[in-house]
């Protein structure tokens, strides 16, 4: 969990690690990338398990977020101090019983660690070029 450096409202406020995805960027690479930048752990992508639409977020465009379930590759935090003012292993309970872990953030790790499957990636074979991205479940 991360608790970002600049946030709107003082105090904690762990959430997941994440970010926006860069121009051309694969929603699985992206959510690998983001996690490493800001916590230093290696993780593979596993699937999509919720998603957020939201209208007039920022800039007054509209904004989908995506929550997927990783599998760590590597356990040692190396914190982006520069965007991150704390980064930690927690336990589940923890992170759920904390009354400054805001219910949406709360809601998405549930998902994530239910045992519905989520969406996963899926290759075919005919396309031979990585401009797409299939997800199903």
């Amino acid at each position: 969990m991360v608790s970002e450096k600049y946030k709107q409202r003082p105090g904690r406020h762990l959430k997941l690690p994440g970010g926006a995805l860069l121009a051309g960027e694969h929603i699985s690479t992206a959510v690998i990338r983001e996690v490493k930048e800001e916590t230093g752990v290696d993780a593979k992508f596993e699937s999509i398990v919720c998603l957020r639409h939201w209208h007039g977020y920022r800039y007054g465009k509209s904004d989908i977020y995506f929550v997927c379930r990783l599998s760590a590759l590597s356990t040692e935090i190396t914190m982006d101090s520069g965007e991150i003012s704390e980064c930690l292993w927690i336990p589940l309970e923890d992170f759920l019983a904390d009354p400054e872990v805001h219910s949406f953030n709360k809601l998405v790790v549930r998902a994530a660690t239910s045992s519905a499957p989520g969406f996963s990636e899926k290759f075919i074979s005919e396309y031979k070029s990585d401009t797409y991205e299939l997800l199903v479940n």
